[in-house]
């Protein structure tokens, strides 16, 4: 009957799978296989993570994929061996070679998984321990890449196992085939764009994908591939073994047309170049940001890609990622459209792109013997009309995922009408000291904002949609008070970025060490009705970054503390302040110092052995308001000036936040941290011993002690018979 028939077969499937699986088992190559997966890829990533401060996955996955082909192979090696005077009479039977084929895939498969999956242990410890919270889904895409690489690597083991008499020789071959799919990656990356195609069939250019959060179709058909390859060069290798002739167990129509749905499935994937973005931020996929943006334009926004042909091999692939975000830019909005010139081959778009302002940048080829620099294209310009923006080296957002919001951001810019911003001056400002640099780069770069200096005295502000009061050093008056209050009254948002202490001298002399005394500005009392106090003190941290004292030797400088804004953003403070507040949760967002910072209370002078008060932290250094009044405070205005503007990348995306926030505009809020920071160890944690003995330790003996009694009471149970 049809209905019994498939009992049989999923019967016989099952009892191969058992029976391979208590050979697995039994093997004490398995045991070592597993113990080498969990103190290689486990101790080594957590000890790469602690060395970074960083917490990432990355480590993981760099190791993993070299651990998984010994595992698999060494899974696989014994499994079809051509063994003499012994022979597997699973494949002998009519009919049953596909089952018994299936039940050892099931085994191999099951073995595969049990390891992989222990891997989630080092996501549940990392967290467990306090260091903070691993992406998620980029450990599941990595998983699944890993279990297909896995499969990839059994079949390719079962494979050659099968002509094979020796389980040695089955290994060695095993390692180097496996081994040469990672070769064709470094032979695309020092040939030219010629052979650029030749890093398809590496490993290592898909599984790379998956560790970063994304499931390309392409990855997973060129795994698929591989082991729809490896299954019929196994069947033809069994077929020979059981006596027919090589042109008969070829079946050269069947091969043929297997082989021509491999590469058909792999270049359909390709042309489809559909993915799936399992990152916790969504990086590659586009934000409702984004897509509101594009969506609610209403002229035509073209973006110009220059882009060098002769870009270096470790560039190629940004390229790519560059043109994919264009493809979804232009999928959203049909008055977006995109192209790519090549200003090295084309004379015409080399002049576009010197009249649009783009320039070629220096980039390094380094090697053990030299370092090469090549000047390449590498930017992108957006035109809508005569408006023009530019992003000259677009490699940078390229790289770090904030190419998105480069680009979406100056298409809002360039395709909204500008907001008027008042900058307060009169009160020392700008002064022009050798210590207090001006605030050029701030005016020059928020284009976006029609910036206006006002004297507080002599103008009013009803122009203006906010007002930003920087660094002043001498007291307002209660009549520009009075205008302030009422600005804010009206709904103006107004920044404040103000100084607790100031210089006490206008020049820097040599070998006087600088001193900071209070600085009253007048606005205490106005922050005082608001439920804030301005601390006359500076902040210090060893939270900072390294400065140079001469040519030989660096000093942490905790005049510049580290201070995370929120989890993605930093910003690096040049003698901050700190304020005092009844009760944060009255306000939307507060700033603070990490609990090591220190401070000095109304008087400072620097003395370069750093003493660390007792009076330590965390402070609160920025706060913004939640009421219907709309105002930012922060303890700094070195910030906003040309030493510290440029000085850290993230301090003018910092800076647009929040003249957005008190405008009431948080349309590109998500979209402007999106793929920003990184997950900081936290220094509260435990320590690398408790994690290490958690995560590779204790499952190690685990492993161990469930191998011994498996085979004890599998021996015991021979004895028994």
């Amino acid at each position: 009957m049809k209905s019994g028939e498939k009992a049989p077969v999923s019967l016989f499937i099952y009892s191969v799978f058992i029976r391979e699986l208590r050979l697995v088992l039994a093997s004490p190559l398995f045991y070592a296989a597993f113990l080498m997966f969990l103190v290689i890829g486990g101790m080594g990533s957590l000890n790469a993570i602690h060395s970074s401060g960083v917490v990432s996955l990355t480590p993981y996955f760099q190791l993993s994929p070299w651990l998984v082909m010994f595992l698999a192979i060494s899974v696989s090696a014994p499994m079809l061996l051509k063994k003499p005077g012994y022979r597997d009479i699973s494949l002998m039977i009519p009919n049953r070679m596909g089952s018994a084929l299936a039940g050892k895939f099931l085994a191999g498969f099951l073995t595969v998984l049990l390891p992989l999956f222990s891997g989630y242990l080092l996501v549940i410890f990392i967290n467990a321990a306090d260091w903070g919270t691993p992406d998620k889904g980029i450990w599941l895409s990595g998983t699944i890449g890993l279990i297909l690489a896995g499969i990839s690597f059994f079949s390719l083991g079962l494979f050659i196992s099968s002509f094979q008499k020796n389980i040695t020789s089955t290994f060695i071959i095993g390692f180097m085939t496996a081994f040469f799919l990672w070769i064709p990656e470094f032979v695309a990356d020092k040939a030219g764009e010629s052979l650029h195609f030749v890093r398809y069939i590496s490993i290592n250019y898909h599984i790379s994908r998956f560790s970063q959060g994304l499931i390309r179709i392409q990855d997973l058909a060129f795994f698929a591939g591989i082991t729809a390859l490896s299954v019929l060069l196994i069947g033809i290798s069994l077929r020979m073994r059981s006596g027919k002739s090589f042109f008969r167990a070829l079946n050269p129509v069947y091969t043929l047309l297997v082989v021509l749905i491999i590469v058909f499935v792999n270049l359909l994937a390709i042309k489809l170049d559909t993915s799936f973005d399992l990152t916790r931020d969504r990086l590659f996929s586009l934000d409702k940001s984004t897509k509101n943006t594009l969506s609610n334009l209403k002229v035509p926004v073209k973006a110009v890609f220059f882009s060098s042909s002769r870009l270096p091999s470790r560039l190629k692939h940004l390229r790519n990622d560059a043109i994919t975000v264009l493809k979804q830019y232009g999928n959203v909005s049909s008055k977006f459209s995109w192209t790519v010139l090549d200003p090295d081959t084309d004379p015409a778009a080399k002049k576009l792109a010197s009249d649009y302002r783009i320039s070629e940048i220096e980039i390094g080829n380094y090697s053990h013997r030299k370092t090469n620099l090549e000047r390449i294209f590498f930017g992108i310009a957006i035109v809508s009309g005569e408006k023009i923006e530019t992003i000259p080296e677009a490699v940078n957002a390229v790289r770090s995922r904030t190419l998105e919001y480069e680009l979406t951001f100056r298409i809002k810019r360039i395709s909204s009408p500008e907001i008027n911003i008042l900058f307060s001056s009169g009160h020392r400002e700008d002064s022009g000291d050798d210590l207090r640099a001006p605030f050029n780069k701030f005016f020059n770069n928020l284009k976006e904002f029609k910036l206006k200096r006002v004297n507080l005295t002599t103008d009013a502000l009803d122009e203006g949609s906010a007002l930003i009061i920087a660094g002043p050093q001498v007291t307002f008056s209660k009549n520009e008070i009075e205008k302030i209050t009422k600005f804010m009254a009206r709904g103006g948002g107004v920044l404040f970025f103000l100084d607790g202490l100031k210089m006490k001298w206008k020049k820097n002399i040599s070998g006087i060490p600088m001193h900071w005394i209070i600085n009253k500005t007048g606005l205490e009392e106005l922050l005082e009705k608001r439920g804030i106090t301005q601390n006359h003190d500076m902040i210090l941290s060893f939270r900072a970054p390294k400065l140079p004292v001469n040519q030989h030797q660096t000093m942490t400088y905790p005049l510049m503390p580290f201070i995370d804004v929120n989890k993605k953003l930093m910003v690096v403070p040049y003698t901050v302040s700190s304020f005092s507040v009844k009760n944060e949760k009255d306000f939307k967002s507060v700033i603070k110092t990490t609990n090591e910072a220190w401070r000095h209370i109304n008087v400072y002078e620097e003395n370069r052995s750093w003493p660390v008060s007792k009076d330590r932290g965390p402070f609160i250094t920025g706060l913004l308001s939640k009421g219907k009044e709309k105002f930012f405070v922060f303890g700094d205005s070195d910030i906003l000036r040309d030493r510290g503007f440029d000085s850290v990348n993230t301090h003018v995306i910092f800076l647009r936040h929040f003249i957005n926030e008190v405008l009431s505009d948080d349309s590109l809020s998500h979209l402007r941290f999106k793929g920003r920071g990184v997950v900081w160890i936290s220094p509260s944690g435990k320590s690398l011993t408790w994690i290490n003995t958690r995560v590779c330790f204790i499952p190690s003996i685990l492993v161990i002690l469930a191998g011994i009694l498996y085979n004890f009471l599998r021996r015991r149970r021979k004895g028994a018979k």
